[in-house]
């Protein structure tokens, strides 16, 4: 399998940042939200969704939503 430029750049630019902070993860993580702070890029967090307790109730089956698309095109 040829090697991907690109693969080899991130991997080479993920070695020398690691090196920078001794390959530890703790120092690393830290150094980049101080990047991110200083950035002037909006920084979005996704917060994951609450899972519901119970399922909601289907109001219409597949059946009566299919057999009204057929019969509005008539």
């Amino acid at each position: 399998m040829p090697r991907d430029p690109i693969v080899d750049e991130v991997r080479r630019v993920r070695e020398e940042e690691a090196g920078k902070h001794g390959f530890d993860v703790k120092a690393i993580l830290a150094a980049s939200k101080k990047r991110q702070r200083r950035s002037r890029h909006k920084v979005v967090s996704f917060v994951p969704k609450k899972k519901l307790k119970q399922p909601m109730p289907h109001r219409f089956s597949a059946t009566v939503l299919l057999s009204a698309g057929r019969s509005s095109r008539r």
